[in-house]
C-alpha cells in the first residue's frame, strides 16, 4: 500500500489500484520482495513471511503522512524509529495536544524533511455536535495508527477491527464521500441543509487543502 496506488474518482471514491505485486498469502519467503522503502513493513524487509498485517503497517505510515503533513523518509535514524513504533518525530496527529513518544511528550513539530506538524485554531467556537474524540485531546487517530504501525505483525488490528473503532464509525455514519469533498473541520453538521441564503455548500471542494508538502 502507498498513496501513488490509492486513486479517486470522480466522486470522491477511493479504490486501491496496481496490482502488480499481488500474491496469495501469507506470502512465502521465496517470493520478490519489492515495494517502496518510505511504507515497506518491517517483517518484509526481514525476510519473515507476512500477511495482511503488512498492509495494516503501510496504511498506517500514510495516516501519518497525511495527518502529520509530513514526506516519509526512506532511509536513515527517521526511517528506522517509524519501523520501531516510534511516531514521536512525527508531531501529534490528531487535533488535540497529545504527542506520543518520549514521555516528555516528544517534539511540537515534525523534525522529517524539515516539515511541521499541521495546527488549528481552537479559538474558534466548536460546535455541540462536534465528535468528542475530536476535541477531547485523547490523542485518538495517534493511538490508532499506534497500533497499525506496532512492530510486531501480530500485535497490529485488523481492517474489521480499526472500522470497528468509535471514531471509524462516526466518520463512517456522518462523511458524504470518501475524499476530495471538504466537510469542515469537525465533520458535515447534522440535518445540513444548503437551501438557507448564505449558508455555505459542505460539498464543496476546499482547493487550498494541501495533503502533501512539495519539496
Amino acid at each position: 500500500m502507498k498513496p501513488a496506488n490509492v486513486f479517486i474518482t470522480f466522486e470522491g471514491t477511493l479504490k486501491i489500484g496496481d496490482f502488480g505485486m499481488a500474491a496469495k498469502l501469507p506470502v512465502p519467503q521465496s517470493a520478490e520482495r519489492e515495494g517502496d522503502r518510505e511504507y515497506i513493513a518491517p517483517e518484509i524487509l526481514a525476510n519473515s513471511l507476512y500477511d495482511k498485517p503488512a498492509d495494516i503497517f503501510s496504511t498506517g505510515l500514510m495516516m501519518v503522512e497525511i495527518a502529520a503533513n509530513i514526506i516519509l523518509p526512506d532511509n536513515g535514524l527517521h526511517w528506522q524509529k517509524l519501523r520501531s513504533g516510534d511516531l514521536s518525530d512525527a508531531g501529534r496527529l490528531s487535533s488535540g495536544n497529545l504527542c506520543l513518544g518520549d514521555d516528555d511528550g516528544g517534539v511540537t513539530g515534525s523534525q522529517l524533511n524539515g516539515s511541521s506538524s499541521r495546527s488549528y485554531n481552537y479559538n474558534q467556537k466548536i460546535p455541540d455536535w462536534a465528535p468528542r474524540f475530536m476535541v477531547d485531546n485523547d490523542g485518538a487517530l495517534d493511538k490508532i495508527v499506534k497500533w497499525m504501525t506496532t512492530p510486531e505483525p501480530g500485535n497490529r488490528p485488523t481492517a474489521d477491527q480499526i472500522l470497528a473503532t468509535p471514531e471509524a464509525q462516526w466518520v463512517d455514519q456522518h462523511r458524504k464521500a470518501g475524499a476530495v469533498i471538504f466537510e469542515g473541520d469537525f465533520g458535515p453538521p447534522p440535518e445540513t441543509t444548503t437551501d438557507a441564503p448564505g449558508e455555505p455548500d459542505p460539498m464543496v471542494v476546499d482547493e487550498d487543502v494541501n495533503w502533501r508538502r512539495e519539496v
